[in-house]
């Protein structure tokens, strides 16, 4: 008979950004310890609230499944001794194996003869097992912060205060730091809060829901979307629904209910941002819009609890959000007595980092190298002007009051004033942009001089922190230097600039000047290599074979744009299975293996050495294709350099074919040698065939 197993881990209310990793972990775990336990199931799911995880498995095996089976030991010459008696080599495998003499038996393998251990173990009771499976699932669990209570042990992220574990209606027991299993549950803290009996695990969502108690997440994810929506409408407008606030909601309550406020129409004079941050960064609301987009003078908030007092709530939510409106709408107008361009010199006393100085210093260095970038593709001195004032100003909101209350509104505030004290549009949508991407997925700037500055802010921080020593090691990115280097790569990805990562490095390097202890080569390997780390997976991830991004970011310059464009062309002509290309890697192959063999650069070919006409035929075509690849690499069409090297297929296999490569001459096989060396040049000149898989 096929029972349910209801697994419940009550705590203390958990952090919501813990509980989509955890009850992943739980999931994965459960089925894991299951399978390794020999316990058969049809289905598992992890549900869970703010004080609860849990963990049901439905159509399990009232019986483990026995174990028979037939294990391979040492030799038989080394399994006994001189005397017949086993050796310690075979005691030690029996012992592993938990068998006697008894079970051992001899066979053969080939003409080897071999000890093996014959194991039938007959499967225990489910009940039985899951008393010792389950609190190994509680120690299993990871979080990013743990905490001990009391006297005990575990690390576990809020205490542990109840534990239910039913197999079907039968108690599984166990113990485990001061919390002792039962059916005996907790419901809603104010609405039943109570100790609740589960009779049995089939009922167990079913009785929590009268008790007000939605265990499912994403049953909570349908009710509080389908209740702000309807609450939005209902004032004639639209919510927006940030899906990382709505995740967090989810996971602080367990009974939504949803309710719609008001704020006083004054504070729309404010910008959209600094209403909507203290709303939704502070106070987890989310905020109405007409339907042109314009922000409405109402906020939605979900409460842990039902409809019964709900005007209260909404009064007591409608004091909190009025001061912090209150609050920002006095720093903005406190703001607004200073122009942002006289920030710029308290920006002196801000220190960014402690080796690479203040924030004003970091300021003239994102200056200098977006002037570099901007000179580098030919931006007008007009452009190149703006470029310097969005440097100027980028970081000058942070000396506000609006950002330092509201940190979240960095660049927004800046934009804001910029225009307010009368700066041209360009520039001042170019000092919030500059900020862009902020994530994985965010969008980039769309104006060329949010481009320049964002790029130069970045590298800064990242070839800074490599020259100082602090580089990603691990989990650990103090600096958020990967997510910068992503953003790099984003942004060169998808605008038109087109520079190559090396001479921004460079660049930076020199505009740092004695603020790095790391010598510059190092600096600048350690960084290439970071970049082409980031920038490897990216290309993986868009599924791009890993041999073919390894060819190419082997020795060509870290130009972002220009490698995305080999690798697609390389895939494209290796995932049609095109004959030619295939024939090339072959015929590349063996002239990179026998040019490994020639002295150190030795390129130099003397046709007067030519013994036959087909060492005299390659070197013709060699001086032919070379100038073919150089012209199609210089314009970027690399299915045409390809196509230039494989005219050479048929000269190098006939010059194989034809002649002995390594011969005891050492002038002629220098000779021969160096026209394969010209070989690998050229074709290197695209990439490194030699790393393309067959």
């Amino acid at each position: 008979m096929l029972k349910t197993l209801l697994f419940e881990i009550g705590t203390e209310e958990m952090p919501a950004k813990f509980m989509p990793d955890i009850l992943e972990q739980l999931k994965k775990l459960g089925e894991n310890k299951l399978k390794e336990y020999r316990i058969k199931f049809n289905s598992i799911k992890s549900l869970g609230t703010p004080r609860r995880l849990v963990l049901i498995a439905e159509g399990v095996e009232e019986k483990q499944d026995a174990i028979d089976q037939v294990i391979k030991g040492p030799a038989k010459k080394i399994a006994y001794d001189e005397n017949g008696q086993f050796s310690k080599a075979a005691q030690g495998f029996m012992r592993s194996q938990g068998v006697t003499e008894k079970d051992i038996t001899t066979d053969k393998v080939g003409e080897v003869e071999y000890i093996f251990a014959k194991k039938y173990e007959e499967g225990k009771d489910t009940k039985a097992v899951l008393v010792n499976l389950l609190p190994e699932v509680i120690s299993s669990l990871n979080f990013s912060k743990s905490m001990r209570w009391r006297d005990y042990s575990i690390k576990f992220a809020r205490p542990i205060r109840w534990l239910v574990a039913l197999f079907d209606k039968d108690i599984i027991g166990f113990s485990i730091e001061g919390a002792s299993s039962s059916n005996v549950t907790r419901g809603h803290r104010t609405l039943s809060n109570r100790e609740i009996i589960i009779d049995s695990a089939n009922k167990y969502l079913e009785i929590m829901a009268d008790n007000y108690i939605i265990v499912d997440q994403e049953e909570r994810r349908k009710i509080i979307t389908s209740q702000i929506k309807e609450l939005a409408e209902a004032k004639n407008g639209m919510v927006v629904i940030d899906e990382e606030l709505l995740e967090e909601v989810i996971y602080l309550v367990e009974y939504p209910t949803a309710l719609i406020g008001n704020f006083e129409e004054e504070f729309l004079a404010l910008i959209k941002e600094a209403i909507i941050t203290p709303m939704k960064e502070h106070q987890r609301y989310f905020p109405v819009l007409d339907n042109a987009g314009n922000l409405m003078p109402h906020f939605i908030t979900v409460r842990n609890g039902g409809k019964e007092s709900i005007d209260i709530v909404r009064q007591g939510n409608e004091r909190v959000l009025r001061a912090r409106l209150k609050d920002a709408q006095f720093f903005y107008n406190e703001d607004m007595k200073e122009k942002l361009e006289t920030r710029v010199e308290k920006l002196k006393v801000v220190v960014y980092q402690e080796k690479l100085g203040t924030i004003y210093e970091k300021v003239h260095r994102i200056i200098g190298l977006a002037k570099f970038i901007g000179k580098k593709i030919g931006l007008k001195e007009e452009k190149i002007n703006k470029l310097s004032r969005v440097g100027l100003l980028c970081k000058a909101d942070l000396e506000t009051a609006m950002v330092y209350e509201f940190a979240e509104l960095q660049g927004v505030m800046g934009r804001e004033y910029a225009l307010k004290n009368g700066e041209d549009k360009e520039v001042a949508e170019a000092i919030y942009s500059h900020y862009l991407p902020r994530f994985s997925g965010d969008e980039i700037p769309q104006d060329i001089l949010g481009q320049i500055i964002s790029i130069s802010d970045k590298m800064d921080s990242i070839v800074g922190s490599f020259g100082i020593g602090v580089q990603p090691t691990g989990s650990q990115d103090p600096y958020g230097l990967r997510r910068q280097a992503l953003g790099i790569i984003s942004i060169l990805t998808d605008s038109n600039l087109n520079i190559s990562v090396n001479e921004l490095i460079s660049n930076s390097i020199e505009l740092l000047e004695d603020k790095v202890t790391v010598q510059p080569k190092e600096i600048e390997e350690q960084v290439i290599g970071f970049f082409k780390q980031r920038l490897r997976v990216i290309l993986i991830d868009k599924d791009y074979r890993f041999d073919i991004v390894d060819a190419v970011l082997e020795n060509v310059t870290l130009n972002v744009k220009d490698i995305i464009d080999r690798v697609s062309v390389i895939k494209i002509a290796r995932g049609n299975g095109e004959q030619s290309f295939t024939e090339l890697l072959t015929v590349l192959n063996r002239a990179y293996n026998l040019a490994s063999k020639a002295e150190k650069n030795n390129t130099e070919v003397k046709a007067n050495k030519f013994e036959n006409k087909y060492e005299q035929k390659l070197y013709e075509i060699i001086s032919k294709v070379k100038i073919g690849v150089a012209e199609n690499v210089e314009r970027k069409l690399y299915n045409k350099a390809i196509e230039s090297l494989c005219e050479m297929i048929k000269p190098i296999n006939e010059f194989f074919d034809n002649t002995m490569i390594i011969v005891e001459n050492s002038e002629i096989r220098s000779n021969r040698l160096a026209m394969l060396v010209q070989v690998k040049e050229i074709s290197n000149k695209i990439c490194d065939f030699e790393k393309i898989l067959d």
